[in-house]
């Protein structure tokens, strides 16, 4: 079997999700075929959940840079014995709770001497302005777990990063914004899920889509990475040397690279395996499009 792990900004969508077509017919493909699309961000669930019902997908999915993975109840044939439950999924919970975050990097600020502004000081609207989405998609942003996104506003970002390492936490950046977080990384959260999928498939091939210096370490675990192009392509080259570079950016050269794996590895995929979430299909015969390369 094939399952592809996908982060999504900038490679399914944009701030604007009418840029979706472009993928659509990998993505009606991938349901044909019963292939597990895990969606894998440093979106939050409530942002995930939204995603997900766009795009008709029921598949486990990965939130806050590898802060926990959710996977739906009854997913997997047999009962999972997991740290939580929540709502209507087995979680497995690898980030630390959102208000020591935050209150950590309160304390980092004070010792640092360094402003900052924190999600958790921002109303919906201020969200929406500095992130550039609508005040709905900005509500779900604010609904945080795992992480904190934050603004610096004056000099001490040395000192404030080393403060905030000091006390045994990670942070990344991003356009505008810095992220506090535990010690959690997408790459826990792929491995867990990449585990339950060998306990239940004799081959799996597993596929892994990223543009960014958060998706290096998971992107090295999958067997196949593809680097998305983007400005930090030749980073990532450099820090992924087996990745594949897609021909195109966005969601014309994720559709395009999809096509081309399920194509190339067409004998990996043809039943549903997985709790009640498809049947059988075949007689379906796939053509490779050369929509990666290695640079």
């Amino acid at each position: 079997m094939i399952v592809i792990f996908t982060n999504l900004d900038r490679i399914l969508f944009d701030q604007d999700d009418s840029c979706l077509e472009a993928a659509q017919p990998a993505l009606d493909l991938l349901k044909d075929l019963n292939v597990p699309l895990i969606l894998c961000s440093g979106k939050t669930r409530a942002e995930t959940e939204f995603w997900r019902e766009r795009l008709g997908n029921r598949h486990p999915f990965i939130v806050e840079n590898g802060g926990a993975v959710f996977i739906p109840n009854g997913y997997f044939y047999t009962r999972l014995q997991v740290p939580c439950r929540k709502d209507n999924y087995d979680v497995f919970e690898f980030g630390e709770p959102y208000l020591h975050l935050v209150e950590v990097l309160q304390v980092a600020s004070q010792e640092s001497q360094c402003r900052v502004l924190g999600f958790h000081q921002m109303s919906v609207e201020e969200v929406s302005q500095r992130c550039g989405i609508s005040r709905e998609r900005a509500a779900l942003a604010k609904q945080r777990e795992y992480d904190e996104p934050f603004e610096i506003l004056g000099p001490g970002t040395r000192r404030l990063l080393r403060s905030i390492q000091k006390r045994q936490k990670r942070w990344t950046h991003f356009s505008r914004f810095f992220h506090i977080m535990g010690k959690n990384d997408k790459a826990h959260c792929v491995a867990q899920l990449m585990h339950f999928y060998q306990r239940f498939s004799r081959e799996v091939l597993t596929v892994g889509f990223g543009d960014t210096l958060t998706d290096v370490r998971f992107l090295n675990q999958v067997d196949f990475p593809i680097l998305m192009k983007s400005p930090a392509v030749s980073r990532l080259q450099r820090e992924v040397p087996f990745g594949c570079v897609s021909e195109h950016a966005g969601p014309e050269g994720w559709n395009a690279a999809v096509l081309s794996i399920l194509g190339a590895n067409a004998r990996l995929v043809g039943h549903s395996w997985f709790g009640g979430l498809g049947a059988e299909t075949g007689g379906i015969t796939l053509k490779g499009t050369g929509a990666v390369s290695r640079d």
